[in-house]
């Protein structure tokens, strides 16, 4: 099959777990011999696969409010650019199906157009919920000015702009694809007609390395991710503090980095409270370090607070047999089972977090069978190679649909 992927960004250019899903399911596409093509954003990354990848799309929002406002005044210069870049893809790719992946920062009309010139061909994966999002014009003018001085102005501005802002562009997702139930459910709550949406959970290649756990007292926490409120990193900090009150040690060390004003805010709390020496950073880790990183600790930390759609770093601790304690917000509590997969612990409640651990500080042994659980569930159900099959076949069936529509034709 021809295929082309549509994605607001690709790796390098990435932003989270989701954009190097995208890039998973791609190269393993490719590699089952189909031909594929990437369009996204991003023109000064360079790419060195072997992918054919056309950073030809513009985004809506690049920077600070200066950048965003000479952009909205652009805005249709640029419109018509990303219109030109598509349209010329796709008439000399000709593929057999488009997958539309991430599109938040760019201008819904994008994938209008590849659902007008490929009707029944257009299928949607939807790892977050763009669709049910304002466009980023929308939310970057209307988002609180980082410095006082500048609010005022800035909603000036920002209240002049928007009157001008056109309506979002309708999409028809005829083909929808989710990565979780939850995801479906909440998109459908926010009035996006995708509740015949077939659900195909993200999946994990990642291959354990020989764990090298519980050689000391100190328990050993992993934080692995974006650092910002939503992803409740200061939940587990306070959870630290809890757990040095009750003369319990554990050691969390902390690999991600995130927004510079919520860091310095957590960092306060660590310095006032004394755990700058159980409580370490380490900033970001590569894909290739990953296994023998998770082999190192006693658990992960899981805390966020958002409606995950389907959490990569639970399921890549999953496989790697490193217990997760974690909470069940949007999709991860359809592979985190408490007691059975892993333990949980409610969203913000840092004391519910610390009982959590220190069950699993005073004795190790009982919960490992959860971890065992845990990696046996990823292994059954949450491949990826699990995840590329469906997607190919959901792919395969679009394709086969447009070549009965041209046997039909020629007919």
């Amino acid at each position: 099959m021809k295929l082309l992927f549509v994605s607001n960004f690709f790796p390098p250019a990435a932003v989270g777990g989701y954009e190097q899903w995208c890039q998973e399911v791609a190269q393993a596409l490719l590699a089952r011999g189909h031909d594929v093509s990437v369009i996204t954003s991003r023109a000064d990354v360079n790419d060195n696969g072997t992918i054919p990848v056309y950073r030809a799309l513009e985004l809506e929002v690049t920077g600070g409010i200066r950048s965003t406002i000479g952009r909205f005044l652009r805005r249709r210069q640029l419109e018509a650019s990303n219109l030109a870049a598509t349209e010329r893809l796709v008439n000399e790719i000709r593929p057999d199906a488009v997958l539309i992946w991430g599109m938040w920062n760019v201008p819904r009309s994008v994938p209008a157009l590849v659902e007008g010139l490929l009707p029944e061909q257009t299928a949607y994966y939807f790892c977050d919920y763009w669709p049910s999002l304002p466009g980023a014009f929308v939310q970057q003018l209307s988002a609180p000015a980082k410095r006082r001085v500048t609010a005022l102005p800035k909603r000036l501005v920002a209240r002049a702009m928007l009157r001008k802002a056109e309506p979002t562009t309708p999409l028809q997702f005829r083909y929808p694809i989710c990565v979780s139930h939850a995801v479906r459910r909440l998109l459908v709550e926010a009035g996006i007609n995708i509740s015949h949406a077939r659900v195909i959970h993200g999946g994990t290649g990642v291959q354990p390395v020989e764990a090298g756990r519980k050689t000391s007292a100190v328990v050993r926490l992993l934080y692995l991710g974006r650092l910002t409120a939503d992803k409740g990193f200061h939940t587990a900090v306070e959870a630290v503090r809890v757990l040095a009150e009750r003369a319990l040690t554990v050691q969390l060390d902390v690999y991600g980095q995130g927004d510079p004003a919520y860091l310095q805010k957590v960092c306060q709390v660590i310095e006032k409270h004394h755990l700058s020496s159980a409580v370490r950073f380490f900033g970001s880790v590569t894909r290739d370090e990953l296994p023998a990183l998770l082999s190192r600790y006693d658990a992960l930390i899981f805390p966020s607070e958002w409606q995950e759609p389907f959490a990569r770093t639970v399921l890549e601790a999953m496989a790697a047999n490193l217990l997760v304690i974690g909470t069940t917000t949007g999709g991860t509590g359809e592979i985190l089972k408490h007691r059975e997969t892993g333990l949980t612990f409610k969203a913000g409640d840092a004391l519910d977090l610390a009982d959590q651990i220190e069950c699993v500080a005073r004795d190790c042994a009982p919960f490992r069978k959860f971890a065992e659980t845990g990696r046996n569930a990823v292994l059954e159900r949450f491949t990826l190679r699990r995840m590329v099959d469906q997607i190919e076949e959901v792919l395969g069936s679009l394709s086969d649909s447009r070549l009965t529509s041209r046997k039909l034709v020629n007919i």
